[in-house]
């Protein structure tokens, strides 16, 4: 199955992937599109997690969205799409999201964390980041934006999620959920892409509007999550990690990386 991957991917970083395992919450846009291209890098175990349905306005970017999946769970069809490309993949999927309840069990045997949850819902990526941190995991993450996307990771030990958004660290998670985090603290590029309205862009950042996305977009922030996810797992090179963050815009033909300030 990943004969082809022969002279981009080492024989023993092959059997690496083999045996890992990676726990992606969220498995719509970018995290249905990056477990699927895991798998047919040759990574043996998943942990997917997503509470909500397919719905017919996903057709334009999600992977697995089809009419015929509109409707069924997210985490759901992209684990038979695992399956499907390795029936010898081991698949959890949980289709009530990541809780507070269910958090150790999802991490449970991972050896990587990939965060693509609503970045509207800041809390939840607060709760997965401080249960990575615990378990000494790293957490990549990864964004659309327009034609291009971004990425970065928190490790452990490293600048902190909420040192990112701009929280407390000590917080409790009651207080985080409360908490306002701005567009600008998620997507810190230096400048919005040349082609994007401005008044478009002021309707997302206030909540207005939710963010529009392309598909293009979609499958780059999923290319780079899982490119970095593959770095992190075998040790290729130094990680793309906070407070740098990897920005790339396929249509103004841009790349470039950013240091957050604190």
């Amino acid at each position: 199955m990943v004969t082809r991957n022969r002279g981009i991917i080492r024989d023993e970083e092959q059997v690496d992937l083999a045996r890992t395992t990676v726990a992606i919450a969220g498995a719509g846009g970018g995290g249905g599109h990056v477990a699927v291209t895991l798998a047919r890098m040759g990574v043996g175990g998943f942990t997917l997690a997503d509470p909500e349905d397919f719905e017919i306005e996903n057709l334009n970017r999600q992977e697995g969205c089809t009419r015929a999946t509109i409707g069924r769970n997210k985490a759901v069809v992209i684990r038979e799409a695992i399956l499907a490309i390795n029936p010898d993949a081991k698949v959890r999927a949980f289709t009530e999201g990541i809780t507070e309840g269910n958090l150790s069990d999802f991490l449970a045997g991972a050896s990587l964390v990939i965060d693509e949850t609503e970045y509207t819902r800041h809390w939840l990526a607060v709760m997965l980041a401080r249960a990575a941190r615990d378990r000494q995991l790293a957490v990549v993450t990864g964004f659309n934006i327009a034609f291009g996307a971004l990425l970065t990771s928190f490790q452990p030990g490293g600048m902190t999620l909420e040192q990112y958004l701009g929280l407390d660290p000590n917080s409790p998670l009651e207080v985080v959920r409360q908490a306002e985090v701005s567009l600008d603290r998620w997507i810190p590029i230096p400048c919005p892409p040349s082609y994007l309205d401005a008044e478009l862009i002021a309707a997302v950042a206030t909540g207005e509007i939710p963010a529009p996305s392309v598909a293009p977009g979609v499958y780059l922030a999923a290319g780079m999550v899982a490119t970095e996810a593959f770095n992190q797992l075998v040790g290729r090179q130094t990680p793309v990690a906070a407070p740098t963050v990897r920005w790339f815009d396929a249509l103004d033909g841009r790349m470039e990386d950013v240091t957050v300030e604190i």
